[in-house]
C-alpha cells in the first residue's frame, strides 16, 4: 500500500506543474467548503528500545519513584484503535481540472502500547502494557486533480502534505509512561488518494473519497504508522 500511495504522490505532484498548460482556464475561480466524516484504520508498529524495568506499579495512592534503572532491551510494538473520524476544509478551484485544498481532521485513536523482555539483573522474563487514549489531529494542504469534469460526477486524485499532533491524557506502567510522552508535538505527515464529487444542485455536491496517510507516531516513539481513512461528506460551492 505504501508503495501505491507513493505511485500516486508522485504523479499527482507532476500534474500540478502539467496540469494547468493542458487545462481549460475558463472556469471562474471557486471556493468549496466541506465536511466530510468517516473511519481511520490505523496500523501497528514494532521495534527495540532500551527501557527502564519498573521497580512498583502506580495506582490512586500509590506513587512511584522516578525510575533510573535497571535497564533492558525490550521488543516494543505499538497498535491503534479503529475509530470514527470527522473533517473540515477549503478547496480553491482555479481550473477546471485543478484545486488546493487545506484541512483539518480529528479522530480518537486510542494507543495501545507493549514491551517484553529479559530483566538482565535476575534473568527473568517481563512483559509490560498500557495506553494513551489520544487525539489524533491532522492539518493537511493537497493539490487536487479533476477527471471528467463535464458529468455529474467528477472523479479525482489527490496527494499533498502537513502535520499530525497526537494529544491526550496517559493511562500506563512505569516502562511504557516512559515511552508514551502523550505526543504533544508536531511531526511531518503526508497523504495521497482518491475519490469522487457527486453533483446534486448547483452549488451542492456529494463527496466519497479515501486517503492513505503516513504519519508520525506519538514521540519518542521511533517510525511512521499508516493510517487510511474512507469519509463522505458534502461540499459547498461559492462562485
Amino acid at each position: 500500500m505504501r508503495y501505491v500511495a507513493s505511485l500516486i504522490s508522485a504523479l499527482s505532484f507532476t500534474a500540478l506543474f502539467t496540469g494547468p498548460a493542458f487545462a481549460q482556464t475558463s472556469l471562474p475561480i471557486a471556493v468549496e467548503l466541506f465536511a466530510e466524516g468517516g473511519g481511520s484504520f490505523m496500523t501497528s508498529g514494532a521495534w527495540q528500545e532500551t527501557v527502564p524495568l519498573a521497580i512498583c506499579t502506580p495506582s490512586e495512592t500509590v506513587v512511584c519513584p522516578a525510575v533510573a534503572g535497571p535497564y533492558a532491551t525490550a521488543n516494543m510494538t505499538s497498535s491503534f484503535s479503529k475509530t470514527g473520524r470527522f473533517a473540515l476544509g477549503a478547496r480553491t478551484r482555479f481550473t477546471k481540472h485543478d484545486a488546493i485544498e487545506a484541512s483539518f481532521s480529528y479522530s480518537f485513536n486510542h494507543l495501545f502500547l507493549r514491551a517484553s523482555g529479559v530483566n538482565s539483573t535476575t534473568g527473568q522474563p517481563f512483559t509490560e502494557s498500557g495506553s494513551s487514549f489520544n487525539r489524533l489531529q491532522l492539518v493537511s494542504f493537497n493539490y487536487v486533480r479533476y477527471f471528467l469534469i463535464r458529468s455529474r460526477v467528477q472523479p479525482f486524485a489527490t496527494a499533498g502534505m502537513g502535520s499530525d499532533h497526537f494529544k491526550g491524557p496517559l493511562n500506563s506502567t512505569a516502562v511504557s509512561e516512559g515511552l508514551i510522552g502523550g505526543g504533544d508535538r508536531f511531526q511531518f505527515a503526508w497523504n495521497a488518494g482518491g475519490g469522487a464529487d457527486i453533483r446534486l444542485r448547483t452549488h451542492l455536491a456529494l463527496q466519497f473519497d479515501i486517503r492513505d496517510y503516513m504519519i508520525g507516531q506519538p514521540l519518542p516513539i521511533r517510525g511512521t504508522v499508516q493510517s487510511i481513512t474512507p469519509s463522505v461528506g458534502l461540499i459547498y460551492r461559492f462562485q
